[in-house]
């Protein structure tokens, strides 16, 4: 009798939460479609102001798209082996890494046999290293390690309408603000260097070079997943299953639209889609894909227009973009593309989660944390996506120099991030 009313009482609250997330999918979804509509405006304006950032906001929306479904994370890549003993992300990086990197450099290769390569223009975007660069890295993996998150992981969280995060954001700015104030006179006093293989070693030592450095890297990751547990795979649906079957017409577009936009992703498979957008996001502006410094100059963009000086506390190149219009600023309307794409998929499906502030421990975490970050992501011109992921694809040595001092600030940050009350795990190579 008692299993029968366990039984009874469990079918009752399924129910009533499938009810729930009915009534949530009837508000959402409606609001879903006017927030696709507001994006196709504002791409509609966008082309007519720019091309390249028209054909940077699919992308960017197209990113945000993927990063809602899937719950792969870029700053789990080196936060979680410090903090869990988890390998999952970094297995799932290294992945990512290469296929990008052969992606980015059969570009170059292509466009250079077409003569559509400017040499010069890429020979700059490696980044600058300097002695604030290392102690950027160090105050980056800092914030990182009590955050959580990053430049895609807090616009993610802040469009999904999570006050924390919102608030992280706020900070992230304004530590950017002041880590270009910094980065300005330590650089000034101490001078900078910039790292690129190929300008250094030429082609074929710098493709060994990193033939190497990746073969380090993984063993890295095998090492530490032999340890910890590796990475499991589950089966899902593909979209070319569903069009194989035998169904009508109508059905069989529902669902592979369903598969399409609304479906989770895989992590396994969301490194395949995200490698393919930094690829074709290489390929429009020659340059690697990144969240954190787009973000940052969004933020002084919306300070210079609420009447914040920010153009005379920023360097020359900086204040020339507060200047332009958003339009004019590809990166910036890439990153906006991000944000709604993150907000649309989650509003689609009916499990748009707006959150508070949390306790005061959680606010302090977004305080600090989105600040430290946001001083950090300055000093080594990106985060995560810009300067370990990017970095790496297009050769650069900074993408590797930077990594162990990401590391070293994260390990820093492990006491204070348990003290705040996060859940974290002993660092060791041998058992549990």
């Amino acid at each position: 009798m008692s299993k029968n009313i366990v039984t009874k009482k469990e079918e009752l609250l399924k129910k009533q939460q499938e009810e729930i997330q009915q009534r949530k999918k009837r508000i959402q979804r409606p609001i879903a479609f006017i927030l696709l509509l507001i994006a196709v405006l504002f791409w509609f304006r966008t082309y007519s102001q720019n091309r390249l950032s028209a054909i940077n906001m699919l992308i960017g929306f197209a990113f945000g798209a993927v990063m809602a479904r899937s719950n792969f994370t870029f700053t789990a890549n080196l936060r979680n082996p410090v903090m869990k003993n988890s390998y999952k992300f970094t297995y799932l990086h290294f992945k990512m890494t290469v296929i990008t990197c052969i992606g980015i450099n059969a570009v170059i290769a292509l466009k250079s046999m077409m003569g559509t390569f400017d040499w010069a223009a890429y020979a700059k975007e490696p980044t600058p290293v300097s002695v604030w660069f290392f102690m950027s890295a160090i105050v980056f993996g800092f914030g990182v390690g009590i955050l959580g998150s990053a430049g895609s992981g807090i616009i993610k969280k802040a469009a999904n309408a999570k006050l924390d995060f919102i608030l992280a954001m706020i900070c992230f700015i304004i530590g950017s603000l002041f880590g270009v104030i910094l980065r300005t006179s330590v650089t000034g006093a101490f001078g900078e260097r910039q790292y690129y293989m190929p300008e250094l070693f030429g082609w074929p030592m710098a493709i060994m070079i990193q033939f190497y450095l990746f073969v380090i890297y993984f063993y890295f990751v095998y090492h530490g997943a032999k340890q910890f547990g590796t990475y499991e795979m589950r089966d899902t649906v593909t979209v070319l299953e569903i069009a194989r079957r035998k169904i009508p017409l109508g059905q069989k577009i529902h669902r592979m639209a369903h598969e399409i936009f609304v479906s989770g992703i895989e992590a396994n498979m969301g490194i395949i889609y995200i490698s393919i957008i930094s690829i074709v996001y290489f390929f429009f502006n020659s340059q690697v894909l990144g969240t954190g410094m787009p973000l940052a100059t969004f933020g002084y963009k919306v300070m210079h227009l609420l009447g914040v000086d920010t153009t005379s506390l920023l360097g020359t190149s900086l204040a020339a973009q507060i200047e332009r219009e958003v339009y004019d600023l590809p990166k910036v309307v890439m990153v906006a593309g991000y944000a709604l794409g993150a907000a649309f998929v989650p509003l689609l499906r009916g499990d748009y989660k707006p959150s508070g502030l949390g306790d005061r421990n959680n606010i302090i975490r977004m305080v600090v944390g989105g600040f430290l970050t946001g001083v950090g992501v300055q000093g080594m011109y990106g985060a995560n996506i810009g300067e370990v992921y990017g970095a790496i694809s297009m050769l650069s040595l900074s993408g590797w120099l930077v990594i162990p001092f990401i590391v070293g600030g994260l390990f820093l940050a492990k006491p204070i991030h348990a003290y705040l009350g996060g859940e974290t795990r002993p660092f060791r190579w041998g058992g549990e």
